[in-house]
């Protein structure tokens, strides 16, 4: 895209130093490293979710729609 950046809310939560971003979906659980600008900061190995600088993801919904 000519340079452009397709993720629009990223530079916001960094510039904002945002810890946690809770996203939902219908079919699964996932955590992701710490990203950002396509680059992970996941700390260390012992401790990779400990102080990241950059926001950790969480996407969280259920295995099943029964609604």
């Amino acid at each position: 895209m000519n340079g452009e950046k397709k993720y629009g809310l990223e530079d916001l939560f960094h510039k904002y130093n945002v810890d946690l971003e809770i996203w939902g979906h219908e079919h699964l659980y996932t955590r992701l490293w710490p990203v950002y600008d396509r680059k992970f900061y996941n700390g260390s190995e012992k401790e990779p979710y400990t102080n990241p600088p950059v926001p950790v993801q969480i996407i969280t919904g259920s295995a099943v729609n029964l609604i």
